[in-house]
């Protein structure tokens, strides 16, 4: 059954339920016009036609259009409440701005002193949230929190472009600046104390900065710096103390910066250790002393006792009583080093020796002979020349430092059995017999001049060299016989550098690795024959100038001899432009080489 009201507007219908729009228009015949309405049972809902669609209606879902502002007063002392069923899950209020212009969504104005948004009744999901990845709050005036919650790598970004972070990332927080040098400042404006505390409460570094105090204290922790790294002290670094894993460095920034231990007229005492147990060396402020204990003083620079023209006298005594050496500032005038019953002695690692003077001589002698040495001068341009001078004017025995030389002047070197050595005991002169002399050496003994002349027998037991001719005036008698070491010698494509034999050669051992490849003979020497052992790949032969000097009788540009491969060669110079050469094959049969050509 349908209750139906007409003629109250044109097109306007109001109908029972139907199922559907069709169901509703079927049953008042007409044309779907704007303003149509009726109950849905489908959708349980009533729908009205806008002109372009139906639009679902009622307390879930309400389409209102208002041509000015409404105020909704509910003149009451309850509020306004939007409520959804239990168990549903929707959007219990939705303010849909879909204009593109700058029209505020929602602006909620209140003259009181009251909370203009009070989110209550506490649970576990998020109070408010964007759906964007971004989303902005900004304020002309303070906002105050009872507490923000930022989940682990959430910045809180400070800053009109973002200039400083601050997140925490589960384990640290990191605070970063968006450009290199950004400060961090504490009490800026009016000064904060700043407190670190360690595993309890007692361990702590304080940054106090109350005029009256102005420090950093450290309860409880230490100090750290490691290798490398610098505490420098003053406005422009003056000071700089590092340790640089094996020493402590404290340098500066200007010549001349002191360092002071107290202040004047109230010292402070310091201690420097030593390896040793009980070695040390202490500045006493009470005694005003300087104690060296256990321990010795080594100076590799210059010692300055007193003032110039003051002075200053200095002891040093011995351990019997009235022994002593003093240097008396004021002794003869001038000053005067006094030895009180002592002598003068040089101590060395295996050496002391004693300084004495008697009426009769000055002795300086060693108590370990085997090791006493007298050095005068020093190394380097500090050099001494010494001179020792005989009854006779101008003899004299002198070492000249600059030219580092010892010249006998009308004096003689007399020597027994000792020996000059060079280097170490293997390399000396000496006469380990009466009329011998012997020269020892344990590589080479070298004689470099024009001409040596030896009147006598030369007796020669080990092996000689001679690189140069040997001339024989007389007979050559050898016992063993006489034997050439063969010359290694490699072919080359023009048969130079290592493919020439040198003038002397008598037995060459061939390599070559190309049979078109060259060996070249000497400068021919009348009478000197050369021998060329095999060769498994066989190579040319050349004389030293193959347009003049003719091998087996050919001569020309570039001519040359074929040989074979594992041919023995040998060459007679016969004159100074003809060689005559034989070819021996493996089983010794004998022939002619082939003319150069």
């Amino acid at each position: 059954m349908a209750i139906r009201q007409k003629n109250i507007k044109e097109n306007f219908n109001l109908v029972g339920v139907y199922a559907s729009a069709g169901a509703y228009l079927a049953a008042v015949d007409k044309a779907v016009a704007e303003g149509m309405v009726y109950y849905d049972t489908t959708d349980n809902v009533l729908k009205c036609y806008d002109g372009a669609s139906w639009k679902a209606q009622g307390a879930s879902n309400v389409t209102v259009g208002f041509p000015a502002a409404v105020a909704l007063d509910p003149k009451a002392t309850a509020p306004v409440e939007i409520e959804l069923a239990d168990a549903t899950n929707g959007v219990c209020l939705t303010l849909d701005q879909n204009d593109t212009a700058t029209a505020k969504v929602l602006v909620i104005e209140n003259a009181g002193t009251g909370v203009s948004i009070d989110i209550q009744a506490a649970q576990a999901g998020t109070d408010i949230q964007g759906t964007d990845d971004t989303w902005k709050v900004t304020t002309a005036g303070a906002g105050s929190f009872a507490s923000v919650d930022l989940a682990n790598n959430k910045p809180l970004n400070l800053g009109s472009s973002n200039d400083v972070t601050v997140k925490w990332d589960g384990t640290d927080l990191l605070v970063d600046g968006a450009a290199a040098n950004t400060a961090i400042k504490v009490g800026a404006s009016n000064n904060q104390d700043l407190v670190i505390y360690g595993a309890t409460a007692t361990n702590l570094i304080k940054f106090d900065t109350d005029d009256a105090a102005l420090l950093v204290s450290f309860d409880g922790f230490d100090l750290r710096v490691q290798d490398e790294d610098y505490i420098k002290f003053g406005d422009s670094d003056d000071i700089a103390v590092s340790w640089d894993g094996s020493k402590l460095a404290v340098t500066q920034a200007t010549a001349d910066s002191g360092i002071e231990f107290g202040v004047n007229g109230a010292g402070i005492d310091l201690t420097l250790f030593g390896d040793t147990e009980n070695a040390y060396m202490k500045w006493d402020q009470s005694a005003d002393s300087l104690l060296l204990v256990g321990a010795k003083l080594t100076v590799t620079g210059a010692v300055t006792i007193g003032t110039d023209g003051t002075g200053q006298d200095a002891i040093f005594y011995g351990d019997t009583a009235g022994d002593y050496m003093k240097w008396d500032q004021d002794g003869n005038t001038n000053g005067s080093l006094l030895f009180e019953d002592t002598t003068i002695q040089f101590a060395g690692a295996n050496v002391t020796y004693g300084y004495q003077i008697s009426t009769d001589a000055m002795l300086i002698k060693g108590t370990d002979h085997a090791n006493a040495n007298l050095i005068l001068g020093a190394a380097g341009t500090n050099g001494m020349d010494v001179t020792f001078q005989s009854i006779t004017d101008g003899d004299t025995v002198k070492f000249d430092a600059g030219a580092k030389t010892v010249t006998f002047a009308d004096v003689n070197l007399v020597m027994g059995e000792e020996f000059i050595q060079f280097y170490d005991a293997n390399v000396k002169i000496l006469s380990s017999a009466d009329g011998q002399l012997d020269i020892d050496a344990d590589g080479e003994v070298e004689i470099t001049t024009a001409q040596v002349d030896l009147n006598g027998n030369l007796d020669v037991s080990g092996t000689s060299v001679l690189a140069g001719a040997v001339t024989a005036q007389s007979t050559i008698t050898v016992t063993t016989g006489i034997q050439t070491a063969a010359v290694a010698r490699t072919a080359t494509t023009l048969g130079d550098g290592t493919g020439v034999i040198a003038n002397g050669t008598s037995v060459v051992a061939i390599t070559c690795d190309s049979a078109d490849k060259l060996i070249t003979l000497p400068a021919p020497t009348p009478g000197n024959i050369v021998y060329l052992l095999p060769n498994a790949t066989g190579y040319n032969l050349k004389s030293s100038a193959p347009a003049t000097v003719a091998i087996n009788g050919g001569t020309g540009a570039a001519v040359k001899s074929a040989v074979g491969a594992n041919e023995t060669v040998r060459c007679v110079c016969t004159s100074a432009t003809t060689w005559i050469c034989n070819k021996f094959a493996v089983d010794g049969t004998e022939a002619k080489l082939g003319a150069a050509a």
